[in-house]
């Protein structure tokens, strides 16, 4: 999981029973708190009703942001699928991540976390993709991806994390999502050669006329006498060899 400097986590329970956390972020936080106290001071230097009005917004907007943004994560459905079933490496390899919300509210940003390797050598490496949810709508993002060697290319998506408007606080929720596609070695289109009877013959033929192979070149052949030529004594003991 990726972790985000300057952020506070608590737990909670959802409606099915499984755990959610919290995440605060504190310097969102503070400019809110910082925004809020300068509209207080602004209402009694002026005891405006518009100041105040807009005083009272302040504090009802996080709270309606987060409850709904609390309520909208049980009804979010995360889909990832492999556009080709297998491709050869090398080639673009495509995954489709679909997000769908039935719940009438919406999020600017929902974070999906999770991992891309090769299970073939166990190799893996961190993924995160930003998506908005759509009220009651879904939203689609195609993947594009090139993998180098052939293996199994996995997709694998394990939390979810929905941010509320305002950016002070996101609920994140473990996910169990993966998608796989298959990548081929590459063909090399090199066939093997099938030589004839006549290339064979043609090959020994040449082998045989060869400087070294030509057995006409070997005469006087007897065994190794002291005196003999080094140089000679190669053929003598190939000839000998060869009878």
């Amino acid at each position: 999981m990726i972790k985000q400097f300057g952020a506070w986590r608590m737990n909670g329970m959802n409606r099915e029973g499984s755990k959610r956390h919290w995440k605060l972020y504190p310097l969102r936080i503070a400019g809110y708190v910082l925004l809020f106290v300068v509209m207080v001071v602004l209402y009694f230097f002026f005891k405006s009703y518009v100041v105040a009005s807009l005083v009272w917004l302040l504090v009802l907007l996080p709270v309606v942001s987060i409850w709904l943004n609390w309520k909208m994560t049980p009804y979010l459905t995360v889909r990832i699928s492999a556009l080709q079933p297998k491709v050869i490496a090398g080639e673009e390899s495509r995954f489709m991540c679909k997000l769908s919300n039935a719940f009438p509210w919406v999020s600017l940003q929902c974070e999906l976390q999770g991992t891309l390797g090769n299970t073939l050598y166990h190799t893996e490496d961190p993924i995160r993709l930003c998506l908005p949810v759509r009220l009651r709508g879904e939203e689609a993002m195609e993947l594009p991806f090139r993998c180098k060697y052939s293996g199994n290319l996995q997709l694998c998506i394990h939390t979810l994390a929905i941010k509320d408007l305002l950016g002070l606080v996101s609920v994140q929720q473990e996910i169990s999502e993966e998608a796989a596609i298959a990548v081929m070695p590459q063909e090399t289109g090199e066939a093997s050669e099938q030589k004839s009877g006549f290339q064979m013959g043609m090959s020994e033929l040449e082998e045989s006329q060869a400087k070294g192979n030509d057995f006409a070149e070997i005469t006087d052949v007897r065994e190794y006498r002291p005196g003999d030529r080094i140089k000679d004594i190669h053929w003598k003991l190939s000839a000998k060899k060869e009878t």
